[in-house]
């Protein structure tokens, strides 16, 4: 999505963890699963395809991975970047 729409920018994503997924990799207590709808927090760019809305942290986690493979973005993670202070300047 970032990749068409701003062609000449370029990026990363700085994950401060050894893999990708956040709380549905975090934690591992059994019966983790969202909170909310799928449907909801699915990506514009590639819809969440499952029939279930509410879903467990294994299923959101192959979305997850399903996603970035599809969209070539393993190639933009930094794993085990911890950002401590971040500045924006839009001059």
């Amino acid at each position: 999505h970032l990749k068409t729409r701003c062609p000449n920018l370029s990026f990363v994503v700085l994950e401060r963890r050894k893999n990708f997924g956040g709380t549905w990799d975090l934690f591992k207590y059994p019966g983790i699963r969202s909170d909310s709808d799928m449907f909801t927090m699915g990506f514009e760019h590639r819809p969440w395809g499952s029939p279930k809305l509410i879903a467990p942290a294994g299923d959101i986690m192959a979305y997850l991975k399903q996603t970035i493979e599809e969209g070539g973005l393993d190639k933009y993670i930094r794993f085990h970047k911890n950002v401590a202070t971040a500045e924006w300047s839009s001059s």
